[in-house]
């Protein structure tokens, strides 16, 4: 893992996801999500969700707000951002 300090690596924010947080007005908390993750640090309410088979994270946007994400290899791609996953 040492070689993967210094290196950005790729975030994919799908059209939907961007659009629902310009209708929550979180794409400034959306913005720092995404350069957390290029820049690979750690992020405030990261964690894996249900069932732990998946690869499906979320990171918290505001209070209420998370920004959901699938890690495929090393691309994250940002998938829903909103208050929970319609199960």
């Amino acid at each position: 893992m040492v070689g993967y300090l210094n290196t950005e690596r790729n975030v994919v924010v799908l059209p939907e996801a961007e659009k629902e947080a310009k209708s929550l007005n979180l794409s400034c908390q959306l913005g720092r999500v995404v350069n957390g993750l290029k820049k690979r640090q750690k992020l405030k309410g990261f964690k894996k969700i249900q069932p732990k088979t998946a690869n499906t994270y979320e990171a918290r946007l505001k209070r209420k707000y998370r920004a959901f994400m699938i890690f495929e290899q090393d691309t994250p791609t940002i998938f829903k951002v909103g208050d929970h996953l319609p199960y």
